[in-house]
């Protein structure tokens, strides 16, 4: 749908696809570096971004136009939020929403992102043991992670088909 939306808005053409792509890549770009600054430090998320830019494969993937570099966008979204969510009192739900619908985003986005859901609980049961998060964040999280999720099956399957259909 956003590349149906982008088509509708610029018209239908391999440059436009490729734009759309070149948008995602840049906002992965931006979303790594403030996600390794906040975790580590100026020159790490530097060195990073001077990595990542050499690194062939994410310009294929942007090149091609397929789903692993909005995944990889969402996937850094989620965990930029998360982690603001845990050093911001304040606006702690806040960051939690947009962490959970980033994450539903991310397992949408492409099919073997769904590899993620496991990750994702996995995740979920360290942090509370670590008493990092409590139930209700949890259920923020999960919350607005599962309204994306919940607006994909919508619009992808029709109310007869089975799982076994489905797979």
């Amino acid at each position: 749908y956003p590349l149906a939306s982008w088509f509708k808005l610029f018209g239908i053409g391999i440059l436009q696809a490729r734009l759309m792509m070149v948008l995602y890549m840049l906002g992965f770009a931006l979303a790594s570096f403030s996600l390794l600054r906040r975790l580590y430090s100026n020159i790490i998320a530097l060195s990073s971004l001077a990595i990542l830019s050499t690194f062939p494969p994410f310009y294929t993937f942007g090149k091609e136009v397929i789903g692993e570099v909005p995944v990889l966008f969402f996937l850094t979204l989620f965990l930029l939020c998360f982690n603001l969510a845990l050093h911001n009192s304040e606006k702690r739900i806040f960051w939690f929403i947009l962490a959970g619908t980033f994450a539903g985003l991310c397992i949408v986005t492409k099919t073997m992102a769904i590899a993620f859901v496991p990750v994702l609980f996995i995740g979920v049961f360290l942090a509370y043991r670590r008493v990092l998060v409590s139930w209700r964040d949890i259920g923020v999280v999960f919350i607005s992670a599962i309204i994306p999720i919940l607006v994909w099956i919508a619009v992808n399957f029709e109310p007869g088909d089975s799982l076994s259909s489905a797979l």
